[in-house]
C-alpha cells in the first residue's frame, strides 16, 4: 500500500480526538499554523524499513511518521507545557485506541515509539511544538518479475 494512504487514516484517527479536523491536523502543510487555532498537528513522512517475511514474496514494512504537534503559547510556561501534555496524551491514547487505523488492510500495528524534547518555534506567533514518532507495520505481497 502506499504511504500517503497510511499517513492519511493516521490522520484521519487523531481528528476523531475532539478539537482535532481538518484545519488544525493537516498533512505535510504548516501553512495553517496562526489561522486562529491554538492546537495543530502536521504528519510528515519519516523514515521507512523493509524487512523480507518467511512467506514467499512477503515483506514487512515499518513506515514511520513524524507527527508535530504545536500548542500556541498563552503567556505562561507551566500552563502551555501542562496543554501539550495534555494533548499529546490524548493523541497517544486515541491512537493506542486504532492499533490498526480503523481497520486499514494489510496494518499490522501502529504504535507512538518516541517523543522528542518540547521546543519553543516561532510561526507567526510563539508555540510549543513536540514531535511524536509514529511506526506503522504493514505486511506486503507482491508478484515476482524473475
Amino acid at each position: 500500500m502506499a504511504y500517503s494512504t497510511l499517513q492519511t487514516a493516521l490522520a484521519a484517527v487523531i481528528r476523531k480526538i475532539t478539537g482535532y479536523d481538518t484545519t488544525n491536523c493537516v498533512e505535510n502543510d504548516i501553512r495553517g499554523l496562526g489561522h486562529g487555532k491554538n492546537l495543530f498537528v502536521v504528519l510528515y513522512p519519516g523514515p521507512m524499513n523493509q524487512q523480507p517475511m518467511t512467506i514467499r514474496d512477503a515483506t514487512v514494512i515499518e513506515w514511520q511518521t513524524a507527527v508535530h504537534l504545536f500548542v500556541n503559547w498563552d503567556g505562561e510556561q507551566s500552563s502551555s507545557v501542562a496543554s501539550l501534555i495534555t494533548e499529546r496524551q490524548k493523541i497517544l491514547d486515541e491512537v493506542n485506541k486504532w492499533p490498526k487505523l480503523d481497520a486499514q488492510s494489510g496494518i499490522q500495528q501502529v504504535l507512538i515509539t518516541t517523543m522528542g524534547e518540547v521546543e519553543e518555534v516561532r510561526y507567526g506567533s510563539l508555540w510549543l511544538r513536540e514531535v511524536l514518532t509514529v511506526v506503522i507495520r504493514e505486511t506486503n505481497t507482491f508478484a515476482r518479475s524473475e
